[in-house]
């Protein structure tokens, strides 16, 4: 895969009698006429159940109510397909196939620059084809860097890039991780849910149970901790969020039933 955008979404709904509504417009129209796009590659959505909710280690009122996240790769140009794919939810529309606007809530919206890809020593392919392998759910961490230039962060950034994500990749069921920074280029300060330039999204791809990996993250946080590999950046940036989510199967749409 040769993107270098990523496209994310986190959306809530308001009623919660339409779920079955939702992934039946988002998961059989939606999503395919996003995926015909000339510069889309792929795409992929994942679900929050209450019990997925429940588990959530970081969840910010900026989002806190959202139960789907959905993302889209984009290629270049760049510019071309965010256009093409912002004209196409302006023309479906404008055609009567938004049937999701009046009960749903996009608690966030933003393109985000594809920054590393990472994966296990166990699995062999390569960070660009990742995201096409079959995933059980995602695990996703969310947060604001107050000074992205600033010594702190920048030292933080490769502490993330040459101990803590590599750390994380020994962990039982991570297949690999991607790294995502906001995209100053698509970002519009006249949006309620503007996508600020220090904000940082990472995607750990998961081939075991989700909550697995959460207990296996509590096992080893207290080893790193000893062995002085984990750091309390607080200062440097503010978690947003940080929990799991799961892998959409179509037709399988019953959790908030």
């Amino acid at each position: 895969m040769k993107a270098k955008i990523a496209f994310f979404s986190f959306t809530g709904i308001t009623d919660p009698k339409r779920h079955r509504d939702y992934n039946i417009w988002h998961q059989l129209d939606h999503r395919p006429e996003n995926l015909a796009l000339e510069g889309v590659p792929y795409g992929e959505r994942w679900v929050s159940p209450p019990e997925y909710i429940k588990a959530r280690q970081v969840s910010d009122p900026l989002i806190h109510r959202f139960h789907y996240m959905n993302m889209y790769w984009m290629m270049e140009p760049v510019d071309r397909t965010v256009r093409d794919f912002t004209d196409l939810g302006a023309s479906t529309l404008a055609i009567g196939r938004r049937p999701e606007l009046p009960y749903t809530e996009r608690y966030f919206t933003g393109f985000f620059l594809a920054l590393k890809g990472y994966v296990s020593q166990r699995v062999l392919i390569s960070p660009e084809a990742l995201p096409y392998r079959p995933t059980r759910g995602v695990f996703v961490t969310m947060a604001d860097v107050f000074e992205p230039d600033s010594e702190d962060a920048i030292d933080m950034f490769q502490w993330y890039d040459q101990v803590h994500l590599p750390d994380m990749l020994e962990l039982k069921g991570v297949a690999g991780i991607w790294s995502f920074a906001s995209d100053a280029r698509f970002t519009s300060t006249a949006s309620p849910n503007a996508n600020p330039p220090g904000r940082r999204i990472n995607l750990y791809y998961l081939d075991e149970d989700p909550m697995e990996f959460l207990a296996a993250v509590g096992q080893a946080a207290p080893k790193w901790r000893e062995a002085g590999r984990l750091r309390d950046n607080s200062k440097t940036k503010k978690d947003l969020f940080m929990g799991p989510l799961k892998t959409i199967v179509p037709w399988e749409w019953d959790w908030f039933d």
